[in-house]
């Protein structure tokens, strides 16, 4: 998976880049006639090029780490609180008693998740600069 963003800072082997996140339209915005806005996202990434503040970069990240990294944020909240409420309902838990269960659950899930975050982020590095900025 490739995205090209812009150096913000760089720290020895590391560098902070800014990149804009895709719109709903595929970035055919013209067309679209949505409404959408540009938000852009920062990412920590392996400065193994050299890469200096403003630089325009080609960030690399393996694909299958990233699909990873999304399905443990995206489906592990819900799946662990659906357990949650259903080992609720078979102790026999009231209705409200099962609801609030299963809320804890899923929130808390997040904290285990933030709590593994460095080893289920996917790791990215500076393939090439595509342009250099003001230094």
């Amino acid at each position: 998976m490739d995205i090209i963003g812009t150096v913000i800072s760089v720290d020895k082997d590391k560098a902070v880049v800014g990149v804009k996140r895709a719109s709903a339209c595929g970035e055919n915005c013209a067309n679209c006639h949505g409404g959408c806005e540009t938000t852009t996202a920062t990412a920590v990434v392996q400065n193994t090029v050299g890469a200096g503040i403003g630089d325009m970069v080609k960030i690399q990240s393996d694909s299958g780490a990233v699909i990873k990294a999304a399905v443990v944020l995206y489906m592990l909240p819900v799946l662990v609180a659906i357990i949650a409420a259903v080992v609720a309902y078979c102790f026999g838990l009231g209705s409200i008693l099962t609801v609030f269960i299963w809320v804890v659950a899923f929130f808390a899930s997040f904290f285990v998740i933030k709590r593994f975050e460095k080893r289920l982020a996917p790791k990215s590095y500076i393939t090439k600069v595509l342009g250099k900025g003001v230094k």
